[in-house]
């Protein structure tokens, strides 16, 4: 390989990983965000949201890793020039991603507080907890679908609008917060609840911009149709499944420790919390 070749192949790579790095970036800045926000208001929230976001982004981080499978099955027929099997990976991954976030929607909306005794969590965290994840599992409805187009334009090598994605959420998410944790612009005082419906606010408003850029973008190589999403294919679907399942299951159980005694507060430092002026 010539020096020009492999600075261009550099580039290439840089221009893919770049917008990606920073999009998980702005996942871990959405959570501070919230913590810094509510530690100005009540200390028992740091441990609320710490006890909510252990199972809840495990299930999420799981999710999204599955969609892996989609990108690698995506960017592997797009290199042979297989547009159409690329395209039929793209559909039947919708529907079945999206099937797998909105079963895993019912679960944190019906049977949070189960999950959360089985915790070990007490009284008044458990309470704080419940709330918390239920307003929050509404994110898991459009989860699927927005991870699958994250996933198709990941394995077409187009990066840049999962940054503008993550950067807009962080600019809805910080706006929301302090309106709704604080009651601000004429909206009622909801602290801990106000956290979960502006992070579920801002996910709900950019993940159809992901969406539809996947549908109607000129960008992607293929023509996604709605009615095949629908009438998927299942048998296909399962090479998506057994792809993505070994990198779901390790990016799931990795990193994520059981906390012993879930109900102890954080001795977080308080320069961790804004010092707005409200």
């Amino acid at each position: 390989m010539s020096n020009n070749q492999s600075k261009v192949s550099t580039k290439s790579i840089f221009a893919i990983a770049i917008p990606l790095i920073l999009q998980q970036l702005f996942y871990q800045l959405q959570v501070l965000v919230d913590r810094a926000m509510l530690g100005h208001v009540n200390s028992d929230y740091f441990s609320a949201i710490g006890n909510a976001l252990f199972p809840f982004y495990t299930i999420w981080s799981a999710v999204i890793a599955v969609c892996g499978g989609t990108t690698i099955l995506v960017a592997q027929c797009l290199g042979a020039k297989d547009n159409l099997q690329a395209k039929q990976y793209a559909e039947c991954s919708f529907a079945g991603n999206s099937a797998i976030s909105i079963i895993f929607f019912f679960v944190f909306f019906l049977g949070p507080g189960v999950i959360f005794r089985i915790m070990g969590v007490q009284s008044p965290i458990l309470e704080y907890s419940i709330s918390y994840v239920k307003i929050l599992s509404f994110s898991l409805i459009l989860l699927g679908a927005e991870t699958t187009a994250t996933s198709i334009v990941q394995g077409i090598g187009t990066t840049k609008i999962i940054m503008y994605g993550g950067i807009l959420r962080n600019i809805l998410n910080i706006f929301f917060d302090w309106v709704f944790i604080f009651g601000k612009l004429g909206m009622p005082r909801m602290e801990i609840d106000g956290a979960a419906f502006a992070t579920t606010l801002s996910n709900v408003i950019v993940a159809p911009i992901l969406i539809m850029y996947v549908f109607k973008s000129k960008k992607i190589p293929f023509k996604l149709s709605l009615r095949n999403v629908i009438k998927t294919n299942w048998r296909l679907y399962k090479k998506v499944i057994k792809i993505g399942i070994p990198s779901g299951a390790y990016s799931g159980l990795s990193g994520r420790q059981f906390r012993k005694h879930p109900d102890i507060k954080p001795d977080y430092p308080d320069t961790l919390s804004f010092n707005l002026i409200l």
